[in-house]
């Protein structure tokens, strides 16, 4: 049963990620960045990720900024899970990463005009 259901999802998520690419070609293609359409805005946005290419040079930089609570013999979790993502948002580098960022899809429902404060 389990099986079948992640077989399932991963057919969706297949299907997802196919109409999302889609949707971004038409956005570039008509130079567009956002419509509103049946009471919701879909918009194009863009996602950034700190990768790391070299990890000791990363520790270094880490290190030249007192900032030793990411890092023990390697990078630990709180760097991945914190730091990376904050200085990826705010479009930073360190010394030994790259920025890659990735286009996605943003549907928000517009808000009734008695939900509106």
């Amino acid at each position: 049963m389990i099986e079948a259901n992640e077989i399932s999802n991963a057919k969706l998520r297949i299907e997802r990620d196919s109409l999302q690419q889609q949707l971004i070609g038409l956005f570039k293609k008509s130079e567009v960045q956002s419509i509103k359409t049946l009471g919701m805005s879909v918009s194009v946005k863009q996602r950034a990720k700190l990768v790391v290419v070299n990890e000791q040079a990363v520790i270094r930089a880490l290190q030249l900024r007192g900032l030793t609570d990411y890092f023990g013999v390697q990078l630990n979790d709180l760097f991945k899970k914190s730091l990376a993502p904050k200085l990826a948002s705010q479009g930073e580098k360190l010394s030994g990463t790259t920025l890659e960022h990735t286009d996605f899809i943003s549907v928000v429902k517009g808000r009734k005009p008695d939900e509106a404060k």
